[in-house]
């Protein structure tokens, strides 16, 4: 009885220090966005001020990509479970609204990518997650968002919207192409 109790609390401790571990990343992605608003004030200001504008969804998708890379390259937490969850869901996108929280809505998919290409910095991981996910639009988006990533990466450092129009593009492409598979006739 003793070892079973003994046990538990140590499960316990382990479980709660985990969480600990994970909300300090959290909070240390947070304060890396505040160092990248010193660093790229002008795409911060284009999210603030125009977020629903082809500048601000891509400034914003761009800005979360880039918190979640250094993050997750930290390595302090494993992200794994996030990344099978988001690879095995449907997302039949088809609509854009920043408050519905669903697989349905293409803002909410836009976020999620955006964290999954930063928590997939290992390409062969990445390429593991691609191979089960269950929605082919969603792998054709990943890959055309994969190579445009990898050309902005090159071009580091920058503060200057217009780079990233061609993400935007790709973006709005992938919209028009869910809303054509997905939209309820």
């Amino acid at each position: 009885m003793w070892c079973t109790a003994h046990l538990y609390l140590g499960l316990e401790d382990a479980v709660d220090e985990l969480k600990r571990v994970e909300e300090l990343e959290n909070a240390r992605k947070e304060m890396g966005h505040a160092t990248d608003w010193l660093k790229m004030p002008r795409l911060y200001d284009t999210v603030m001020k125009a977020p629903k504008t082809r500048e601000g969804i891509s400034a914003l998708f761009w800005l979360e990509y880039l918190a979640e890379k250094r993050s997750s390259e930290q390595k302090y937490v494993s992200y794994d479970e996030y990344c099978n969850n988001f690879s095995k869901g449907n997302w039949r996108a088809y609509k854009a609204n920043t408050n519905d929280l669903t697989e349905e809505n293409f803002h909410w998919l836009c976020k999620h990518l955006a964290y999954f290409m930063g928590r997939t910095t290992d390409l062969k991981k990445r390429k593991r997650y691609i191979q089960v996910m269950v929605n082919p639009l969603l792998k054709e988006f990943v890959g055309q968002t994969e190579k445009e990533l990898l050309r902005l990466q090159e071009e580091l450092p920058f503060d200057n919207v217009d780079k990233l129009r061609n993400l935007y593009e790709i973006i709005n492409q992938y919209f028009i192409e869910f809303q054509k598979a997905y939209i309820p006739r």
